[in-house]
């Protein structure tokens, strides 16, 4: 091969290379936590090069009005967001291995949250699976004898359902098995570990 021929190939791989979006195995920074004062609800923020998802959801999705992924979108300031979806507002800040916020709901009350970043090789973190036209959402956190899941399943209709663990809890590859709460028949969902940007 021709020293011509060489550089055009070099150049042409150079080029290619550039093009190759980043991998998807990169996961977010995420924090888990408690939210309000009797902790019966959870909320976890994931940050990751300029984007953030923020997602909140009670014991109980049927009764607890929570607004489940409060937004996802970007910030620009490098340790602090404001997001808002519909009434509610969330203001949060991280840093290192923690982070706190609030979340305020429609009536004005703010719902103080502090959280921990999900530890490395546990189950804790958020997971999410798009189905049936919705962005279902689950939170693990590390709990005082067992974790604790919390999440929500929807569909476009709007219809909204309880998700409940499978237990032991257990990853397939890099997804969480949970069932939805469908009467007496209950429906199993794999939910993955939240990526950003989210679809």
């Amino acid at each position: 091969m021709g020293k011509r021929a060489a550089h055009f190939l070099a150049l042409v791989g150079a080029l290619l290379a550039g093009c190759h979006p980043p991998p998807d195995d990169v996961a977010p920074s995420v924090y888990v936590g408690a939210l309000g004062a009797d902790g019966d609800a959870s909320l976890a923020v994931a940050v990751q090069d300029g984007y953030v998802a923020v997602y909140a959801c009670g014991s109980d999705s049927a009764r607890d009005a929570y607004p489940r992924w409060v937004s996802t979108g970007t910030y620009t300031d490098e340790s602090h967001v404001t997001l808002t979806r519909g009434q509610w507002r969330f203001d949060g800040a991280w840093g290192g291995a923690t982070a706190s916020g609030a979340l305020v709901g429609p009536d004005g009350v703010a719902m103080p949250w502090s959280g921990i970043a999900a530890r490395p090789g546990s189950l804790d973190g958020l997971y999410a699976a798009l189905d049936s036209g919705c962005m279902s959402g689950v939170i693990v956190m590390n709990g005082d004898s067992a974790p604790v899941v919390r999440g929500a399943w929807c569909d476009a209709a709007g219809d909204v359902r309880q998700i409940n663990p499978i237990l032991p809890l257990t990853l397939e590859g890099t997804r969480l098995a949970v069932e939805v709460a469908a009467g007496a028949a209950p429906r199993r969902l794999n939910v993955a570990p939240v990526r950003l940007p989210m679809p």
